[in-house]
């Protein structure tokens, strides 16, 4: 549940938290109840009342949370917020991470505890050198992360992952294999796959096509339903029908509207500011419709997010 996450949350504090995202909380569609992301990267719980009338202690922590990956905490419909503060690895069969599973178990049931220990004495050593040496060990991942495509939130996150792994292996591994700044970037979120306007827009132009025959003209043997026109690359889509689309697809339709608007992906009429169009649709002479151009290119320049 949300409190039970917190309050494991706060009890490992600064220590990493594993979780087993199977055991989250499931709606009627199998979806979590509640986002996890944005939960666990608050680093602060909700402030709850107590049955005395008083508050309880509000739950902090500043951990690394790590899932087992066996189902996505983030889909393509996730705000920009969400996958900004995931970073996702996929472990392909092909690259086994463990090879042998049984022999690993079994060391690190004789061998916990005491390295992190180790650790965390050789970073406070007297002096702070070594407290200086991680800040400038982040600073020179970090700038090299920021150099790609990466967002700053990315690079912020795993230019701390590349510093403790840097050094652990300098001050207990020693073994020369620490991950460098080309390893993790592949893993990273792109500018673009962070946008939700570009993520909403390419859903909706899915969508386009795969409705494509409830959006021409009606003949008299059509009884189905309607949901706009295409005419000359622009579908006309009826604006109650794009708003359930993008609920449907879990986007916000007024956010997403007004970015196609600022990106010129939206016919307008005159000088007005909406982001609909009257059209007519069937037998119905003026309908009002969102008017989306479809781009053939599959590419849709992008340099801002959402609005709000």
């Amino acid at each position: 549940t949300q409190v039970g996450l917190e309050r494991s949350a706060a009890f490992f504090n600064h220590l990493p938290y594993m979780i087993d995202e199977l055991q989250l909380l499931k709606d009627s569609h199998g979806r979590n109840k509640f986002d996890i992301v944005y939960l666990l990267s608050e680093g602060r719980g909700r402030t709850r009342g107590n049955k005395l009338g008083g508050i309880d202690q509000t739950p902090t922590w500043a951990n690394c949370i790590i899932t087992t990956g066996e189902t996505p905490i983030t889909t393509d419909s996730s705000g920009a917020g969400a996958i900004n503060r995931v970073i996702s690895i996929e472990c392909s069969p092909e690259r086994p991470i463990i090879t042998d599973g049984n022999k690993l178990v079994s060391l690190l049931y004789q061998n916990y505890g005491f390295a992190g220990k180790e650790f965390v004495d050789k970073l406070y050593e007297p002096g702070d050198l070594n407290i200086t040496l991680a800040q400038d060990t982040y600073d020179e991942f970090f700038k090299e992360l920021s150099e790609g495509e990466s967002t700053e939130k990315q690079a912020m996150a795993a230019a701390a992952v590349l510093t403790g792994d840097t050094l652990a292996t300098k001050w207990i591994f020693q073994d020369g294999q620490a991950l460098t700044a080309k390893d993790i970037s592949k893993f990273l979120a792109t500018k673009d796959e962070v946008n939700v306007g570009e993520r909403g827009y390419h859903f909706i132009c899915d969508w386009v096509a795969q409705n494509a025959n409830k959006m021409r003209e009606q003949t008299s043997d059509d009884r189905g339903e309607i949901y706009g026109i295409i005419e000359d690359n622009v579908a006309y889509i009826i604006a109650s029908v794009f708003d359930n689309a993008c609920r449907n697809g879990g986007f916000d339709p007024r956010p997403l509207r007004s970015w196609m608007r600022k990106k010129g992906l939206l016919m307008l009429q005159g000088d007005t500011n909406r982001s609909t169009v009257t059209k007519k649709i069937g037998e119905m002479n003026s309908v009002r419709c969102v008017a989306v151009i479809l781009q053939s290119d599959d590419k849709v320049s992008s340099d801002e997010d959402l609005p709000f």
